[in-house]
């Protein structure tokens, strides 16, 4: 069983001991830590070892307001679920303003491990959305860094034969007396007779989404003619560049 640990803060013994016999029974994957004082709740929110926070509202010398500030600064990912009495609407909202992500009424127990289950998935969910948004991230980036630094000649283009983007070297080739463009058409760069080819290979790459081999012939400002092949790869699931 993959036991899921709770730091559970409470300054009553005898209520900390009715929510444990609710919560760890034996058909639960939850291990409760009670820790009633601010030293303790820090040091265990730096230990980084917890899946869940389980917190009473009002205790002795703070309440969870300044819980949530620690949770905050220690632990943010960390989910924190908030153990309450009757709870004014406002201070419900300030609650969920400051991260809480659930508040659980005490007569209504019987909800908590429901809601600890519901918690702890949102939080493993949160976590591999923001790894694959970092993995992407760090795929864009790698590919600006060849992008840029590149000899080939790289361009996104449309199945209208505009290109929209090309790198350091493409520019150079094409326009290698004046600044780089914004854009190019096809068939403005093109040798007549390699145009409709080029053009037909873009649109199968696009509407097969499939990688399609081609060559064709571009023609510099200059008018010099440049020897060109290579593959053109799918670019959106629009189906409207490569």
């Amino acid at each position: 069983m993959n036991i899921k640990k709770v730091l559970y803060i409470e300054d009553s013994l005898d209520y900390a001991a009715m929510v444990q016999r609710t919560l760890e029974n034996p058909d639960s994957n939850l291990k409760l830590t009670l820790i009633e004082d601010l030293p303790g709740i820090e040091k265990a929110m730096a230990e980084g070892t917890f899946d869940l926070v389980l917190s009473d509202f009002n205790l002795t010398d703070f309440d969870a307001r300044e819980v949530l500030k620690k949770r905050n600064q220690l632990a943010p990912d960390l989910p924190l679920i908030i153990l309450t009495g009757a709870l004014p609407d406002e201070t419900a909202v300030e609650l969920l303003q400051l991260g809480a992500e659930d508040y659980i009424l005490k007569d209504r127990v019987a909800r908590l491990p429901t809601a600890i289950d519901k918690a702890i998935r949102n939080h493993a969910q949160g976590l591999e959305l923001k790894a694959a948004r970092r993995e992407v991230e760090e795929n864009a980036a790698r590919f600006r860094e060849i992008f840029e630094a590149s000899s080939d000649l790289i361009f996104t283009v449309s199945t209208n034969g505009a290109i929209s983007a090309a790198n350091p070297a493409f520019h150079a080739a094409i326009n290698p007396e004046g600044d780089e463009k914004n854009s190019y058409i096809v068939k403005d760069i093109t040798a007549p007779h390699k145009i409709d080819g080029l053009l037909a290979a873009i649109t199968k790459a696009a509407s097969e989404k499939l990688p399609v081999k081609t060559e064709t012939i571009f023609i510099s400002s200059g008018g010099k003619a440049i020897e060109a092949e290579g593959t053109l790869y799918p670019r959106s699931k629009a189906g409207k560049d490569v």
